[in-house]
C-alpha cells in the first residue's frame, strides 16, 4: 500500500522511488525480509524495461541494496554481508572444496531425471566458477568462440561488472584466463548442449541472448538461476558438514580467490584474473583466517 492504495491497482506509469521504498518496507515488515534482493530486483527491472518501452517516464534509483534486512541477507555479497553484520568472508578451506568436488550431487537431487541433469549443470557451473574465479552472471555468459577460444584453451572476457569501464589504452578492460585441465573438462563435456552456444547449458541459454538490448529480462533470469543453486547448495552444506552452512555462489568466488593467494600467487594477477582490484580483495574476498 502507498497513500492507501495498493501498488498492484497503480497504473505502470505513476510508479515512482515513492512506491519503490514502500514495496521494500512492506518485505521487511510482512515478510520479514524474505526474497528482499530477487523482489526489489525484479520491480526495478519491470519499471526500467518499461522505460525503455516508453510506456513510463519515470526510473528507480533508490538504492535498496544500502537498506537490506540483515535476516535477507542469505546468498548475498561478502560487501553486503560485512557492511550489514560485520561478518568475515565465508568461505571452504581447501579439503571441503576437495569434498564438495567429490560430492555425488543424485544426492540431494529429485528423482526426476530432468532435476538429475540440471542439477549435474549446476554444480559444474559452480565449479568452473571457481576455476576461473569469476563471478556468476560472467559464467553463465561465457561463449564457445567469442569469449572461449578452443585451440588455445583460453578465455577473453569483460566482466559485466566492469562493462562501462576504459584502459589506459581507451578500450574496455577485459580479463584473459588460461584454464586449467578440470575447466576444460567441464567445457568439453557440454560442447555442442547450448544452442545459444554457451559454455554452460542452463535451459536460460537456449538462445543467444542480446544482452545490450534484453538486460532486464536476462538479469531476471540469471538472478533465477544464482537463487535455484543456493538453494541447493545450502542442502550440500549440510549434506557435507561444512562450517558455512549459509553456502552460496559468491562464497565459491571467495574461495578461489583465497586459496590462490594463500598458494603464493601474485595477488596483481589474481586479482587481474578475477576482474577485481587488490584493494578489493583485501576488503571484500580474502579470508585470512580459514
Amino acid at each position: 500500500m502507498y497513500n492507501g492504495i495498493r501498488i498492484f491497482d497503480i497504473p505502470l506509469r505513476a510508479i515512482s522511488n515513492r512506491h519503490f521504498i514502500a514495496f521494500g518496507d512492506w518485505i521487511k515488515e510482512v515478510k520479514s525480509g524474505a526474497g528482499y534482493r530477487n523482489l526489489m530486483t525484479t520491480f526495478k527491472a519491470v519499471v526500467s524495461k518499461a522505460h525503455q518501452q516508453e510506456l513510463t517516464n519515470n526510473t528507480l534509483t533508490y538504492k535498496f541494496k544500502a537498506n537490506m534486512p540483515v535476516k535477507a541477507l542469505s546468498g548475498h555479497t561478502a560487501k553486503e554481508k560485512i557492511r550489514a553484520k560485520g561478518q568475515s568472508v565465508t568461505i571452504l578451506t581447501e579439503d571441503e572444496f576437495a569434498a564438495f568436488e567429490r560430492f555425488d550431487i543424485l544426492r540431494i537431487a529429485p528423482p526426476q531425471q530432468r532435476f538429475q541433469e540440471l542439477l549435474q549443470i549446476y554444480k559444474d557451473l559452480i565449479l568452473l566458477l571457481y576455476y576461473t574465479r569469476s563471478r556468476p552472471a560472467d559464467v553463465i555468459s561465457l561463449r564457445h568462440g567469442k569469449e572461449y577460444d578452443e585451440e588455445s584453451h583460453t578465455i577473453v572476457y569483460t566482466p559485466r561488472k566492469l562493462a562501462s569501464r576504459i584502459n589506459a589504452k581507451g578500450r574496455p578492460c577485459c580479463v584473459t584466463l588460461s584454464l586449467p585441465k578440470q575447466a576444460i573438462a567441464i567445457i568439453n563435456k557440454y560442447k555442442g548442449r547450448s544452442k545459444g552456444g554457451y559454455l554452460i547449458p542452463l535451459p536460460m541459454n537456449e538462445r543467444e541472448w542480446d544482452i545490450p538490448t534484453e538486460f532486464p529480462t536476462w538479469y531476471i533470469r540469471v538472478k533465477n538461476v544464482e537463487q535455484r543453486i543456493n538453494q541447493y547448495l545450502k542442502k550440500i552444506a549440510v549434506a557435507l558438514n561444512l562450517e558455512v552452512k549459509d553456502l552460496s555462489l559468491y562464497d565459491f568466488r571467495h574461495s578461489a580467490i583465497t586459496h590462490a593467494v594463500r598458494a603464493g600467487e601474485n595477488v596483481f594477477m589474481v586479482a587481474q584474473q578475477a576482474g577485481t582490484s587488490v584493494n578489493n580483495i583485501e576488503k571484500y574476498y580474502y579470508n585470512a583466517v580459514r
